[in-house]
């Protein structure tokens, strides 16, 4: 069921963003002589929604193919995910878990998944950190996922840019908005990495607009 509202999920987005797409194509395309300024707009709108597209059909993919949850728990497939980058070899990755683990809605848990493997692979190859400590701790009322890292950091306040290519973070801002959450970034060069998100226990599935806000303005 779950793998089939993915999927129906990505025929409708694509579907819809394509058209989107496609629209500003054609305002830039009728106003490019007489308007350039509204045309160089409608190509920059064009250009954020074939990015959102790429990192929308990215996930989605991604979600299809996700064996990780079928067999264990959140916490258990965070665990399979740092092992495996452990085993590469050069950096520590700790692992804990904190409270009473309970069972989280299936879109909550792929996406806690997916930010968290995200997280741990931005980690170890951009920032080249030595040691990455993932916490998932279960609340009264939410679960928290935390990843920090000891390395070369970013300017966490140009990092979410649209134009500036870190489909990664974008990856993860999105999925955090698709839970109607925020994804907290605390990070300078030179100064290692943390990423926080929380969901609440009485999570809802949130609207379509929600979700979407803010996606192709880049904030």
């Amino acid at each position: 069921e779950e793998r089939n509202r993915i999927a129906r999920e990505l025929h409708d987005t694509l579907e819809q963003e394509l058209v989107g797409i496609t629209m500003q194509l054609d305002l830039a395309v009728d106003c490019f002589t007489q308007a350039p300024h509204i045309a160089q707009r409608a190509m920059d709108t064009a250009r954020n929604m074939s990015r959102h597209s790429m990192i929308a059909a990215r996930r989605s993919v991604w979600d299809l193919r996700c064996h990780l949850l079928e067999n264990g728990d959140l916490a258990s497939a965070l665990k399979q995910v740092a092992e495996a980058l452990t085993n590469r070899g050069g950096v520590k990755i700790d692992t804990s878990v904190s409270g009473t683990p309970s069972q989280l809605p299936a879109p909550v848990e792929i996406n806690l998944l997916r930010i968290g493997q995200e997280a741990l692979t931005n980690a170890v190859k951009h920032g080249l950190a030595q040691h990455v400590v993932l916490e998932l701790h279960y609340g009264a009322e939410k679960v928290r996922l935390e990843v920090s890292d000891d390395g070369r950091g970013f300017s966490a306040d140009d990092a979410l840019l649209a134009s500036n290519g870190h489909f990664g973070l974008l990856d993860m801002k999105e999925r955090a908005q698709a839970l109607g959450c925020s994804l907290q970034i605390t990070s300078e060069p030179g100064h290692g990495t943390r990423i926080t998100v929380e969901v609440p226990f009485d999570w809802k599935q949130p609207s379509y607009a929600d979700s979407k806000a803010h996606t192709y303005s880049g904030s």
